[in-house]
Parts: structure tokens; sequence; C-alpha cells
């Protein structure tokens, strides 16, 4: 592996898409699968509406913020969103994820990214996206809010 991207690698958190390295894979599959129920039934209201988006990419349902971990991996494109799968507002980010064999045609997947460890509790916010040895590497930034008395910490 070449050093830079192994400096790279043990200076962020690194999520692999073939092989999760959570402390609780259990736990984040439950965070994901509850993440994934609540976007299904809040789209099922809004899929036909008559504002919603055509041509570009949208999430199915509540709030999307910026792009994040765009790559090209096993012929296809990649596209992972700030996504907020609960309510219609910026809060406990997660990331969604959309896929394309030629940038026109998008397919939506499965909720890639929860916040579910102590590192990312409020949030799955920024990141990027590596491609090395046939693996797709997802990184972010994880965000933590502390309130202790009428004080607020907020760590990245």
């Amino acid at each position: 592996m070449n050093p830079f991207w192994s400096l790279l690698l043990a200076v962020f958190l690194v999520f692999s898409v073939q092989n999760t390295s959570f402390s609780d894979a259990a736990s984040h599959k439950q965070m994901l699968q509850k993440a994934q129920q609540s976007v299904d039934a809040a789209s099922v209201k809004i899929d036909k509406a008559h504002f919603y988006p055509q041509y570009h990419l949208a999430a199915p349902a509540n709030w999307m913020n910026d792009p994040n971990g765009f790559s090209y991996f096993n012929g296809q494109y990649h596209l992972f969103y700030q996504h907020n799968p609960f309510a219609p507002k910026h809060e406990k980010m997660h990331w969604g994820h959309y896929v394309s064999p030629d940038l026109v045609h998008w397919k939506e997947m499965p909720i890639a990214l929860a916040p579910s460890e102590a590192y990312d509790k409020d949030g799955v916010f920024s990141g990027s996206a590596i491609v090395e040895d046939n693996i797709l590497y997802l990184f972010y930034t994880g965000h933590v809010v502390n309130k202790k008395d009428d004080k607020t910490e907020i760590h990245q």
C-alpha cells in the first residue's frame, strides 16, 4: 500500500463497505435498519409529490445535506450524502447512498452510515471515499455534542 494512504487511513476513521470495523456491529446494523425504516415510511407519502425532483438527486424523505464520498467503484459511481432519515431538519446526520452506472440513472441504496459510536453519537458529518486494493473506504467527521450545566462543547 502506498505510504500516503497508510498514513491517511491511520489518521482518519475508516469504514470499509465490505467489512465493518465497529465495536458492536449488531448495534450499528440496528441503527441502520431503524433509519431505513423511517425513510421508507416517510417516502411513501412524498414519492408522488408534485414538486419532488424528477431529474436531480434528492433524499427519498426528510433532510438531505451536502454530498460526500463521490467515487467510482466496481463499475458504478457512488454518491453518499448527509441525511437525517427521521425528520426534515439538520440533526443526527447519517449517510444516504446512491449508485449510478452513467451519472444519469441513479438507484437509491440502503443508508450507508449511522451514528452509533461514542465518537459520532450526534452525527456522521462530512467525509470522503477512496478505493485501495479493490476496497471502498469511507471516512468522515464524527460529530459529538456534550452539554454540561450551562455549557455546550462540540467535538469533531
